[in-house]
């Protein structure tokens, strides 16, 4: 879902700088253009956990990388893209801190926690969110319709979605009582966004939401085998960061256990996973660049 701009400052068609995992572009003449620059040490990881080496986020930057080449910006001819990865939402703020003292001509941020911290340091460059699940209730924008001050972007999904991942379920296994939204901590600031719709729409089907948190990989094998325990239960794997690293994990526990599940990625599915509602095929990185449209 895309957000307006009709208060946002418009972004000049030959300007770009990255900042999604994190990252900035700018544009450069051509000749003199650079390379990315990317910083980072050991398994580098975005500031919501995820491995730059993971094959979700080498899709998110083809993604980004494709939309950019379809619009005649090319890396290294004629856009410099700096790239930042964070460990964690703290090292998120010192890296936003160092783009922005960049001075980027416009910045993607590529999760809520990346958008808050780069949101801290600068009101006035551009910045394009991409995959944000509740701008409103972050704080990033003030309406969808207004967003106001220099942010705009694309939502991840919109609430309702929800309802329909329950109804999903509900078909899979009619039989079903009861859903496991799995989730961690870190994603508490926004899982009312996604469990309003949980619990308006979820005594229509018979189906009672449970919310399920986990931190690592011991507790999500710890959690699913337990919640597997009771018959006629389903799982709803809603965004969040450690659901993408342990999506192996999560898949052949399900699979295991032989209980009905709905990701919220398709490459949960094209690894064995069951089942995910339909969405479109173009990544929110590569449907970033080109919002605001050019007017």
């Amino acid at each position: 879902m895309r957000v307006s701009s009709n208060e946002t400052p418009r972004f000049h068609r030959s300007r770009w700088r990255r900042s999604g995992g994190v990252a900035a572009c700018r544009a450069r003449a051509a000749g003199r253009a650079h390379a990315a620059d990317r910083r980072a040490s050991g398994r580098p990881r975005g500031p919501s956990g995820v491995p730059e080496d993971h094959p979700e986020t080498k899709a998110r930057l083809a993604g980004f990388q494709r939309g950019l080449e379809k619009r005649g910006w090319f890396e290294g001819r004629n856009v410099r893209i700096d790239y930042r990865f964070a460990p964690t939402r703290d090292q998120a703020q010192v890296l936003a801190k160092e783009l922005v003292a960049l001075q980027p001509d416009v910045i993607l941020a590529n999760s809520t926690p990346v958008a808050a911290a780069l949101q801290r340091e600068s009101r006035t460059i551009p910045i394009v969110f991409a995959g944000i699940a509740d701008p409103i209730g972050s704080g990033l924008i003030t309406s969808l319709a207004r967003p106001g001050g220099n942010m705009t972007g694309l939502m991840l999904f919109e609430a309702s979605v929800t309802g329909k991942w329950l109804a999903m379920l509900k078909e899979i296994a009619p039989g079903l009582v009861r859903a496991g939204f799995l989730t961690t901590p870190s994603s508490a600031a926004f899982l009312d966004y996604y469990m309003r719709a949980a619990k308006a729409v979820g005594p229509s089907l018979g189906i009672e939401p449970v919310i399920i948190f986990v931190q690592n990989a011991t507790d999500i094998e710890r959690a699913i085998d337990t919640f597997a325990s009771v018959p006629n239960s389903g799982l709803v794997v809603i965004p969040d960061a450690a659901a993408v690293v342990h999506s192996d994990l999560i898949i052949a526990l399900t699979a295991h256990h032989r209980i009905p599940a709905v990701y919220f990625l398709g490459s949960f599915v094209a690894a064995g996973g069951s089942s995910r509602p339909r969405r479109r095929s173009a990544s929110p990185c590569h449907r970033a660049c080109s919002w605001p449209p050019t007017r």
